[in-house]
């Protein structure tokens, strides 16, 4: 059985975590098979959102504790091994070109908390729980969230959440600004669903581009900015995108847009 399962449907690629039995817990089988499907939603043309989420009772409980026990890892080029591999599939989420929503259901701690911090937005269930809970297993906060939730909520709030493993209700993850939305359970992948409908619809090359600049600006001042932005804008100018856009606003109806 895959430990990821992926689904296409009208321009919109749904990959499921698929290891319920421990709550979706990470191994590096399931860190490599991640990183193929995303590889294989990208060489995919027709797909312009992806929507990441979990089976069963939880979106992800961190790293396979039972495969990390002391029996396990018997020397510390084992352990770097294992956070290599879950960290390329980290850093390639965070870039992936397409917008990734993640749907989170259930349990969403530790590296599985850090794994939605690195999807473009979080949509929550109600019941889902959250927790940097590193400190409550003696290991730090990985798979990048010592750089994704300090930028999201600001340090002080990053690290009291890192620094007591404090477990927060969805509720309390919106008000942090974690999440953008709780819906009650049933309701989850439907709204993600939707969501991604709607930015399936727009223009995907503008979209792409967005997203790249926007995960680089906390490294770039603003002039440097102002000369990518140009670039980018000067480049959409021509694209069929943005005369069809042009084209139905004069006309009074919806465009429709290609990706060219």
């Amino acid at each position: 059985m895959s430990n990821v399962l992926l689904e296409i449907k009208d321009h919109i690629a749904v990959i499921t975590l698929n290891r319920p039995e421990s709550l979706n817990a990470l191994t590096v089988e399931m860190a490599e098979q991640l990183k193929e499907t995303l590889l294989t939603i990208q060489n995919d043309e027709t797909v312009r959102a992806v929507i990441l989420t979990g089976a069963g009772k939880g979106f992800c409980s961190g790293a396979d504790l039972k495969m990390l026990d002391g029996n396990t890892i018997e020397d510390a080029e084992t352990g770097r091994y294992f956070m290599r591999e879950v960290q390329k599939v980290g850093s390639f989420l965070y870039h992936f070109p397409l917008p990734v929503i993640a749907a989170v259901n259930g349990v969403c701690v530790g590296g599985g908390f850090s794994l939605a911090l690195l999807c473009d937005y979080i949509i929550s269930a109600k019941s889902a729980t959250y927790s940097m809970i590193f400190p409550k297993v003696g290991l730090v906060p990985d798979i990048g969230s010592m750089y994704t939730l300090p930028r999201l909520i600001g340090l002080p709030k990053a690290k009291r959440l890192m620094f007591t493993g404090k477990m927060l209700t969805a509720e309390e993850a919106l008000e942090l600004g974690i999440v953008e939305e709780v819906v009650d359970d049933e309701k989850l992948i439907d709204v993600c669903m939707k969501e991604a409908e709607t930015i399936a619809n727009l223009a995907p090359r503008s979209i792409r581009y967005a997203k790249e600049t926007v995960n680089e600006t906390y490294d770039m001042t603003l002039e440097t900015l102002f000369v990518k932005e140009a670039y980018q804008q000067a480049a959409l100018f021509k694209t069929r995108d943005f005369l069809e856009a042009a084209a139905a606003f004069v006309q009074k109806r919806p465009p429709v847009f290609t990706g060219k």
